[in-house]
């Protein structure tokens, strides 16, 4: 497992600057048989101050103080998850969870990463079928991370036929 790291995605959240939700899905990290000691780099996305105070954390828009909080969630993480093993970036601007997936593998320092949500954790048993999706993607090179599925993804598979022409990513050999 040396060459897999977690990278954490977190942005606005209206709990923020309390870390217990983030905490939770670092904790839960424990779940997944060899990964306790991975490296975690969190990623804070971007946002801005909507003068209209009409919040939409979604799309990096929110209010003075939630800014003011999410600037304090920033100086806890950086004071709770110390280096070498937490390294914290946040971006500049307002990206949302697919381009700060992209960033999040651009800084990534090992071949394959597992990529979290600030607020999904891992429940229930031992997790140990890690070392087989590490095989996996082993075998296929166009594979570079891990990810979980919500119930937003229910629908994934016919997406990837029907939109985005990438059926071959639903083939199981």
């Amino acid at each position: 497992m040396e060459d897999l790291s977690v990278i954490l995605i977190s942005s606005p959240y209206a709990s923020r600057p309390d870390l217990s939700i983030i905490s939770q899905v670092i904790d839960s990290l424990s779940i997944l048989s060899g990964c306790e000691n991975l490296s975690v780099t969190i990623l804070l996305d971007g946002c801005f101050v909507d003068d209209g105070k009409d919040s939409r954390m979604k799309k990096g828009r929110i209010t003075e103080e939630m800014f003011v909080r999410y600037n304090q969630y920033h100086e806890t993480l950086l004071a709770t998850y110390l280096a070498p093993k937490y390294t914290i970036h946040r971006s500049s601007e307002h990206k949302g969870f697919a381009f700060m997936v992209k960033w999040g593998l651009d800084l990534c320092t090992t071949t394959y990463a597992l990529i979290l949500q600030h607020d999904r954790c891992f429940i229930g048993e031992k997790i140990d079928y890690i070392p087989l999706l590490l095989q996996y993607m082993e075998r296929y090179d166009f594979i570079r991370y891990i990810g979980f599925p919500s119930i937003n993804n229910i629908t994934h598979d016919r997406l990837l036929e029907t939109t985005y022409h990438l059926e071959i990513l639903n083939r199981y050999e």
